[in-house]
């Protein structure tokens, strides 16, 4: 783990984490929004976004900018479900 994301964690709190990480899940989760769209949306690629969702991968191995991305795209689609 690099210098800048153990600075960057030790700053959150457990249950902002916590947070971050149901809010991916909540993406993960979304059936409506193939890995392909969400891959296009944020930059990652599909087949990352896959593994998540089946599991393969977890969030816990998943570097911390990827899961930044997956948590600011999930905050923005809830935002534009709000207007």
């Amino acid at each position: 783990m690099c210098l800048n994301m153990i600075v960057i964690l030790e700053g959150l709190s457990m249950e902002y984490i916590q947070k971050i990480e149901n809010k991916v899940q909540e993406l993960l989760d979304n059936e409506s929004l193939s890995a392909a769209k969400i891959g296009r949306d944020t930059g990652l690629s599909a087949g990352m976004i896959k593994h998540l969702r089946t599991g393969y991968k977890t969030l816990d191995v998943t570097k911390f900018e990827n899961i930044k991305k997956l948590y600011e795209y999930q905050l923005a689609l809830e935002e534009a479900d709000k207007e």
